[in-house]
């Protein structure tokens, strides 16, 4: 396995492969899991070329879509990767996590994860996400993340909420110390 591996204290995030296909596939299968994106997209298994598709993808080093595993099963997927939608070189972020995970802090967990990566390892200047404001625990998940809404507009199939986050911004992780007092 390449690519970065993070862990957190519940889960291990790592470079999603095509031996992933499957299991995220089933996560967009849900009709719950995709109600805020573009239905037609993940019909009668569209799904599955699709995530072949953003699978392919190259991406900076230490980028990409990452699969998150819960107690060795892969629970989600959430991607650190140069926007396709925003303008060039923008950094976007996102999560989709399985209905049956929903509600744990799992996405919390993963996200801030991630998050640190990206600011830290890879010293990213900003993260932008793209949340549906009518995805209420997406839009709480963001604000939770320290996310602040900048505008909204038309990307990929709709209308979606443009959240920035600032290494500054954001909440320490559990046992990152801050040099404020």
């Amino acid at each position: 396995m390449s690519g970065p591996v993070l862990r957190t204290e519940r889960l291990l995030l790592r470079l999603a492969t095509f031996a992933d296909l499957e299991a995220v596939a089933r996560i967009y299968d849900d009709p719950e899991v995709i109600r805020y994106l573009e239905p037609a997209r993940f019909a009668d298994g569209r799904s599955r070329s699709w995530l072949g598709e953003v699978l392919a993808r190259p991406h900076p080093e230490g980028m990409g879509v990452f699969a998150v595993e819960y107690e060795g099963e892969v629970v989600g997927r959430v991607n650190l990767r140069p926007s396709t939608e925003l303008p060039a070189g923008l950094i976007e972020v996102g999560w989709y996590l399985a209905r049956p995970y929903w509600g744990r802090g799992l996405a919390l967990e993963a996200m801030t994860a991630l998050v640190g990566h990206g600011f830290d390892r890879l010293g990213v200047p900003a993260l932008w996400a793209l949340v549906p404001r009518e995805n209420a625990s997406s839009v709480r998940l963001a604000e939770r993340l320290g996310f602040v809404p900048v505008g909204s507009g038309h990307y990929y199939f709709r209308e979606f909420d443009v959240h920035v986050l600032l290494p500054d911004g954001r909440e320490p992780a559990p046992g990152e110390r801050s040099n404020s007092r």
